[in-house]
This record gives structure tokens, sequence and C-alpha cells, in this order.
């Protein structure tokens, strides 16, 4: 054992912390177990393994902490190699860096996300993806985020709604990207999101009864991921 470090127990203890969370922030299972968020070709957002719905005009809370890039390398159907790193870390993943897993590295995008707002609050997902879609989402939501957090600097927790676009391309048909809209902005550690107010309909006085709007049924479905 004469060829290990000779550590004290501080200098052990302050080398593991660091190492812990070196492989937290540059882990290639990012997400911490969490279901996936995605959205189909229908243009539909569903998570996790029974591919709930995401319910029409719930709020969603992205952690900027969690903004992560790097590379990925799916073979026939699952991942070969898979690396990712907080984008706070001062060098960026290398392609040239990554060992040859025998299928292309392609570079990849996530973030975690928590619903505030709607029938899966409390739910946490993480949305990870490749496409060309998701890097412009997420070049525009850290950009935005940077711009908050230099004129806030508080409130640098986006809360947004999903929605989605397509467009026919001439090879490949349509092709569906992931958007969304930020209605507020909140605190990092807010234990709890405030709900916007609600405007209160105007009274008819020609309406004798209010028409009862009944809300839509929540469906689990089967869907093809994007």
């Amino acid at each position: 054992m004469s060829n290990l470090p000779a550590l004290s127990i501080t200098e052990m203890s302050a080398a593991l912390t660091k190492a812990e969370n070196r492989i937290k922030a540059s882990g290639g299972s990012a997400g911490n177990n969490k279901p996936f968020i995605k959205l189909t070709k229908g243009e539909e957002w569903i998570y996790g393994a029974e591919e709930i719905d995401v319910q029409e005009g719930s709020h969603w809370a992205v952690n900027p902490r969690s903004l992560m890039d790097g590379f990925v390398a799916w073979g026939a159907g699952k991942v070969e190699g898979e690396r990712m790193q907080s984008v706070f870390l001062p060098e960026a993943i290398q392609a040239s860096d990554l060992p040859d897993v025998g299928f292309a590295w392609k570079p990849q995008y996530s973030f975690e996300l928590a619903c505030v707002k709607g029938d899966d609050k409390g739910q946490e997902v993480l949305y990870k993806n490749t496409s060309k879609g998701a890097e412009k989402m997420f070049l525009k939501l850290m950009a935005e985020i940077h711009t908050q957090i230099d004129q806030d600097g508080l409130n640098v927790v986006p809360i947004l709604e999903l929605f989605s676009s397509s467009y026919k391309h001439s090879e490949f048909g349509k092709v569906v990207e992931p958007e969304y809209t930020i209605h507020k902005w909140a605190p990092m550690d807010a234990e709890e999101v405030p709900d916007e107010p609600e405007v209160e309909p105007e009274e008819d006085d020609e309406v004798e009864e209010a028409e009862v709007v009944k809300p839509k049924t929540r469906k689990r479905r089967r869907a093809v991921a994007q």
C-alpha cells in the first residue's frame, strides 16, 4: 500500500468532497433517475414509462443548476456511450477526447423540471435530447436565464409552459420542435411558487346561468417519441 497517496484524514475528506461534486456535475446519468419528459411526433408532451400526457396549461420550473450539455452515442436502440456535464464548469467536453465506441457521438442537452401548477404538481422530470430543436430551445433558455441573472440576481428560476411547433422539411417531412413560454421567474430556493392571480370574469346581466366547463380528462397513451 506504499504507492497510495499519503493524505491526512482532513485531506481525504476534502478530496472525497471534491470528487463527489465533480462526479455529480459530469456524470453520464444526468437527472438522477428522474422520469424523462419528451415531445412526440404528434406534438404531444409526455413523461415517464407510462407516457403520461403533460396537462395543458400546467407550469414547470426549470432548475438552472441542472443545465447540462455533452455527447451521447446511440447504437442499436441503446446508449453505447454518454458524457454530460454542467454548463457551469469552466471546460467543455471535447468531441476529440471521447473514446471510440463504434457509433457516432452527437451533441446532447438536458435540464430538470418540476411541475409547480397543475395535476402533476410536485412531479420532477428530466428533458434530454439531441435534436436541432432541442439545441435551439436549450440555447434560448440558457440565454434568457443568463439575462435574468444579470438583471435580477434573485428570481432566476423560469416558470414555463410547454408547447410545440412544426414545419415541413423537404427531405424528412414534418419536423416537430419543442417550444415554451416563460410566465414568471422565482427564487432558486423557493419552497412554493405562488399561483398567478385569476382574473374574475365580468358579469353579464343577460346570462342567467354560468356555463360549466368540464376539465379535460388526463389520458395515458402510448406514443412515438421525438
